[in-house]
């Protein structure tokens, strides 16, 4: 950012704070609120969120037990290089619990992956014991079994509010950070693990 704040070249940062430079970001907490709320509709009462403590996933997941008057069950996990291995020997631990979680809220695609296998072999049956949702929408998350449903980023949207911010202004269109833009909305994939 301090790079970015002596400069004159037009340009714009996509998915991460910049206050000297023009920037993008994508709604992350209110995809997380999104994919709760759906839990819920599906009459998911005890609804677990299983992954580190981070901001962009909790504070939405915190929001929508909040409004819905549900207890919140965070299930913490260190930050891993290894998040399908962390799943899966969580499922362990979700199937423990007392009462245990009727519905997940995983970190990532690759821990919910994680998970979906270790429930396999314990024999819960998802989403019929226990819903799953992912985040990140990965290829292999619509190839498993059952499908995983999951939150998808707006990437295409995302370039292309970035391509037209920067067009505009190296055409003298858009003065720097005048207009903020608002967080772009992810996008629920509704499958058969909820």
């Amino acid at each position: 950012d301090s790079l970015l704040a002596g400069t004159r070249l037009p340009c714009v940062v996509v998915d991460a704070p910049a206050p000297a430079a023009d920037h993008l970001t994508v709604d992350r907490p209110g995809g997380v609120q999104a994919a709760v709320r759906h839990l819920a509709d599906r009459g998911r009462r005890r609804i677990a969120y299983l992954g580190q403590n981070d901001p962009t996933r909790l504070t939405g997941y915190l929001r929508a037990l909040q409004e819905l008057g549900l207890p919140a069950q965070h299930l913490d996990l260190p930050s891993s290089t290894d998040r399908h291995a962390q799943g899966r020997a969580s499922a362990e631990r979700v199937a423990s619990l007392k009462p245990r979680p009727d519905a997940v809220q995983a970190y990532s695609d690759e821990m919910a992956l994680g998970l979906l296998a270790g429930l396999h072999e314990r024999g819960i049956r998802v989403p019929h014991e226990i819903a799953v949702i992912g985040f990140d929408d990965r290829h292999a998350a619509s190839m498993v079994w059952p499908a995983l449903t999951t939150l998808a980023h707006p990437n295409r949207e995302l370039g292309e509010a970035a391509a037209r911010r920067l067009l505009d202004r190296i055409a003298g269109r858009r003065p720097p950070n005048r207009e903020p833009v608002p967080p772009l909305p992810m996008r629920l994939v509704i499958r058969e693990s909820s």
